[in-house]
C-alpha cells in the first residue's frame, strides 16, 4: 500500500495519543509501576516515530517517481508534437483522448519516441547489470528518456543488506564511466537528491563507484552512457618491446627517488603516444609499496620543468581497497625530472629534443 499524508498524521496521531493516556494511567496509579509504564509508553513513541519515518521515506520515493513519470510523459509529449502537432492537446495520461474531440475513423498509430523506448530498455539492462554484480543496495524504479549521453530522470530505492528500505536516490541525468584496467564500472548521477533517515541531501554530482566490476558487459549493454573513450580498446602497436620500454622507464623514474617513486610493473604496449594498460606501483623513500595505480592509458608530457605523467582510466588501489579517481584522469608530476634524459630515451609520442605541451599543475 502506498503511503500518504493522511497515514503519517494517523499513525503520529496515535502514538501521541498512546503516550498521552499512559503517562495519564501513570499520574493515576501506584508509584511502583509508573516507571515501568512511562518506560513503555517512551519505547511505544519511539516505534511509531520510527514508523512514521518510514512512511515519510515511501512517500517521498512515491512523489519522486511520480516527478520522473511526469516528466517523461510531458518529454514525450513535446516529441509527438514535433511529429503531429495536432496530436499533442489531444492525448492525456491514460491514453484518453480531450473531451469535445472525436477520434476519427482511422487513427493513425500514436509514433513512440526512440529517446523513451531507449530509456525503457536501459532500465532493463540496468537492473539486470545490478543484479549480476550483486549491487543489490541499488533498486532503479524509473529511468526517464536517453539524452545527450545520459539517460534521466532516474529514482532508485536504496536497501539495507536486509532488503529494507533504507532511503532513496532521485536525479536528473544517469551516466556511467569505465575503467578496463582497473576493473570498476562508476554510476555519475547529476542534479539531484539522496534521503536517508529523515535527511535530505541534495547535489549537482554524485559519484558511485562499483569496483571489481567488468566494464565490457555494461559497455556492450549501455554505449550511449559512457564516454567516447571507454568504448573501444586501443589498438597496440607491435613495433614497440614491451619489456624494453619497461625497464626504460622505470630507469628515469628510479632517477629521482628521494621523496618516493613510480614503479611500473605490467603495460599491455602501445597505441599512438600511449601507453596502455598501465599498472604501476607507487613508492615511498624507503622503497615500500604505498600504493597501486591502474590506468587504461598513459601519456608523457612536459611542463616548463621537469614531466608529467597524464593517466586516463585510472583507478588507485591502498590496502585492497579500490578508488576510481574523479573523472577517471589523475597526473603526476615530476618537477625534477631531467626533461633531455627523457626526451632522448625513445618513449611513445616524444620525439627526441621536442617536448609535447601539457596543462599547468593543478593547484
Amino acid at each position: 500500500m502506498k503511503p500518504s499524508s493522511y497515514a503519517i498524521g494517523l499513525a503520529l496521531s496515535f502514538a501521541l495519543t498512546l503516550a498521552a493516556s499512559l503517562l495519564t494511567q501513570d499520574s493515576k496509579g501506584p508509584a511502583d509501576s509508573g516507571d515501568a509504564q512511562l518506560a513503555q509508553a517512551l519505547a511505544d513513541l519511539e516505534r511509531a516515530h520510527a514508523r512514521i519515518d518510514e512512511l515519510e521515506m515511501e512517500l517521498a520515493l512515491v512523489q519522486a517517481q511520480r516527478f520522473a513519470e511526469q516528466q517523461t510523459f510531458q518529454d514525450w509529449l513535446q516529441f509527438v508534437s514535433t511529429i503531429k502537432p495536432d496530436l499533442a492537446p489531444l492525448i492525456l495520461p491514460g491514453g484518453l483522448v480531450a473531451s469535445g474531440s472525436e477520434p476519427e475513423a482511422e487513427v493513425e498509430p500514436i509514433p513512440k519516441d526512440p529517446a523513451l523506448v531507449r530509456g525503457e530498455e536501459m532500465l532493463i539492462s540496468l537492473r539486470n547489470l545490478f543484479k549480476t554484480e550483486g549491487l543489490y543496495a541499488y533498486d532503479l524504479l524509473t529511468a526517464g528518456r536517453l539524452h545527450d549521453g545520459a539517460v534521466g530522470p532516474v529514482v532508485f530505492r536504496l536497501l539495507d543488506d536486509r532488503g529494507r528500505l533504507a532511503g532513496s536516490i532521485s536525479a536528473q541525468r544517469l551516466r556511467l564511466e569505465a575503467g578496463r584496467a582497473g576493473q570498476t564500472v562508476t554510476m555519475v548521477l547529476e542534479s539531484g537528491e539522496e534521503r536517508r533517515a529523515g535527511m535530505v541531501s541534495a547535489f549537482a554530482e554524485m559519484r558511485l563507484p562499483f569496483v571489481r566490476v567488468d566494464p565490457v558487459p555494461w559497455i556492450a549493454k549501455l554505449p550511449e552512457l559512457f564516454r567516447a573513450d571507454d568504448l573501444g580498446k586501443p589498438l597496440v602497436e607491435s613495433k614497440w618491446d614491451k619489456d624494453a620500454l619497461r625497464a626504460r622507464l622505470n630507469g628515469l623514474l628510479k632517477l629521482d627517488a628521494a621523496a618516493g617513486y613510480l614503479q611500473v610493473k605490467a603495460l599491455d604496449g602501445v597505441s599512438g603516444d600511449h601507453l596502455v594498460g598501465v599498472d604501476l606501483s607507487e613508492m615511498d623513500s624507503s622503497g615500500r609499496l604505498s600504493r597501486h595505480l591502474f590506468a587504461d592509458s598513459l601519456r608523457i608530457a612536459f611542463l616548463d620543468r621537469g614531466v608529467v605523467l597524464e593517466l586516463f582510466g585510472c583507478v588507485s588501489m591502498r590496502g585492497g581497497v579500490k578508488t576510481p579517481f574523479p573523472g577517471g584522469t589523475h597526473r603526476v608530476f615530476l618537477p625534477s625530472a631531467d626533461q633531455v634524459e627523457w626526451k632522448a630515451a625513445q618513449l611513445p609520442g616524444i620525439p627526441p629534443g621536442v617536448p609535447k605541451e601539457s596543462p599547468a599543475p593543478e593547484r
